[in-house]
C-alpha cells in the first residue's frame, strides 16, 4: 500500500514538475514576443520618418515630432550600435532639416543668397535619407527575429 501512495505521489510531482516548466517556456515565449513589439513598433516608427524625410521637402513639425516620440524607449530594446544610429544620425540630420527649413523661411524675403545656401544644404540633408531604409533594416534585423 506505501509503494502505491509513494508512485501516486511520484506522479503527481512530476506532472507538477512538467506544468511549472511548460509554463516558464510559456513565459519566456510572452517575454520575447513583447519584446519583438516594442522594438517593431520603434522600427515602424523610425521608418516611417526616413521615409517621410526622404520623399517630401517641406516637414510638418507636428507629425515630424510624433514619429520621435514613437521611437523614445529605444536605447532600452536595442544596442548600443542601433542607438547611436537613432540618436547620432536620424534624430540629428532630422533636426538639421527642420531647423532649415525654418531658417529658408525667414530667410527667403531677405537674403536670397542666405536662401538658397540654406536650400543646398537641406537637399544634401534630405538626399542622406534616401538609402536609409536599407541601412536602418540591416540594423536592426537581429533584434526582429523570432527564433526559438
Amino acid at each position: 500500500m506505501a509503494l502505491i501512495a509513494a508512485a501516486i505521489a511520484a506522479s503527481i510531482a512530476y506532472r507538477q514538475w512538467k506544468t511549472a516548466a511548460a509554463a516558464v517556456t510559456t513565459a519566456k515565449s510572452k517575454l520575447k514576443l513583447d519584446l519583438f513589439e516594442r522594438r517593431f513598433n520603434v522600427f515602424q516608427a523610425a521608418s516611417r520618418l526616413i521615409v517621410r524625410m526622404a520623399q517630401d521637402t517641406a516637414h510638418d513639425d507636428k507629425a515630424v515630432a510624433a514619429l520621435l516620440g514613437e521611437t523614445a524607449g529605444a536605447e532600452f530594446l536595442f544596442d548600443e550600435k542601433v542607438n547611436s544610429y537613432l540618436v547620432g544620425e536620424l534624430y540629428v540630420r532630422t533636426g538639421n532639416i527642420m531647423r532649415r527649413q525654418y531658417e529658408m523661411l525667414t530667410a527667403q524675403t531677405s537674403d536670397a543668397k542666405l536662401f538658397n545656401k540654406l536650400a543646398d544644404e537641406q537637399m544634401t540633408e534630405l538626399e542622406w535619407f534616401e538609402g536609409q531604409l536599407d541601412v536602418w533594416k540591416d540594423l536592426t534585423r537581429p533584434f526582429l527575429e523570432l527564433t526559438h
